[in-house]
């Protein structure tokens, strides 16, 4: 329901492999007991960043927004809110950073609760605003598999 299907379904169709080896990851990666850190999958196209921290609060989150990846963002334990609005309907607040691949946005959007073994992916297309701290969860462990939806400039 919070996924761009459509969006989703192109992406994947352009790169079947490299969706099937974060799906893969996952699968194969015992997830409860990773260390929180970043481990390349497949250098400069598929990366998973692990996290196990304080939710921040609604107002610490930003819209936010990549060019040249979509998000994989999976929780494992603890709940958060995730925020999810077109691209084209958002406002940018800051400015595309090609170094980090995100710009910055004000929005109106649909938030919903991430519970344990839920995922949403955020494709180019959409701002999102992720990880929001639920009542009751300060700590949220999370997967982030970053997947590359453009291809790399030389």
């Amino acid at each position: 329901e919070s996924t761009n299907q459509l969006e989703f379904e192109k992406l994947y169709k352009a790169n079947p492999v490299l969706w099937k080896k974060a799906f893969q990851w996952m699968r194969d990666t015992d997830l409860q007991a990773i260390d929180p850190g970043t481990y390349v999958i497949e250098e400069e196209n598929l990366r998973a960043i692990v996290s196990n921290a304080t939710a921040p609060e609604l107002e610490q989150v930003k819209w936010e927004a990549h060019e040249n990846f979509s998000d994989i963002q999976y929780i494992v334990r603890g709940k958060a809110l995730m925020g999810i609005a077109p691209v084209s309907e958002a406002i940018v607040s800051e400015a595309y950073d090609s170094e980090s691949d995100v710009a910055f946005f004000t929005a109106e959007g649909e938030y919903y609760k991430a519970d344990p073994g839920t995922f949403f992916i955020f494709t180019p297309e959409d701002a999102h605003r992720p990880g929001i701290r639920v009542e009751g969860f300060e700590t949220v462990k999370k997967v982030i598999i970053k997947v590359r939806a453009k291809k790399a400039e030389k």
